[in-house]
């Protein structure tokens, strides 16, 4: 359905389902699709004050803004907020992931793939390069024929998603380039 495309698109929107079908009717339909989480219902015809009550109430929910740091659940000591500037990159081991900075590193049990989704809702500034490793595009010193350099640090690159070395060695350049002309 429609709204479940939206939904896997922009998870944080919010769908107020007009319809003249039966309570029965979207029970079933939200019943068989647990992904969908709709906001609210309305019935035709459309009551105008439930319609404005739907619409103040929206007012109030608030808006996630950009994050500036990704929240990180670290082993035995809660959670950090790593400022997103500070990632150098994050490598994973079975289900230990590390978030490598200048200063520290952060371990907790997490999948790498939840936290690239993270990243990407925050920053253009990430890239997974390998199963294992996600590097911040503008903490790379060099690229080489398989692998990148960061702050001394050898990451390799590899097939992922359908993408050739080749190809991902082309992306990092061509985001590394497109990252450093947006800063100047």
């Amino acid at each position: 359905s429609l709204s479940h495309e939206i939904t896997k698109k922009y998870p944080n929107i919010k769908i107020i389902f007009v319809t003249g079908y039966s309570e029965k009717y979207i029970e079933d339909i939200f019943i068989s699709n647990h992904k969908i989480n709709p906001y609210g219902f309305l019935k035709k015809p459309i009551d105008i004050i439930k319609l404005s009550t739907y619409i103040n109430q929206l007012k109030d929910v608030a808006i996630p803004q950009k994050k500036d740091s990704l929240a990180f659940k670290v082993v035995k000591d809660g959670v950090s907020y790593v400022p997103l500037n500070d990632i150098l990159y994050i490598s994973s081991n079975k289900r230990l992931v590390t978030i490598h900075t200048l200063k520290n590193e952060y371990t907790g049990y997490n999948k790498l793939s939840s936290i690239m989704k993270d990243l990407q809702e925050c920053s253009n500034n990430f890239y997974q390069c390998h199963k294992s490793f996600i590097v911040n595009i503008l903490a790379i010193s060099s690229i080489h024929q398989s692998s990148i350099i960061i702050h001394g640090n050898t990451i390799p690159l590899s097939d992922l998603h359908g993408k050739s070395v080749a190809k991902k060695r082309e992306d990092i350049m061509r985001l590394k380039d497109i990252l450093r002309n947006k800063g100047e």
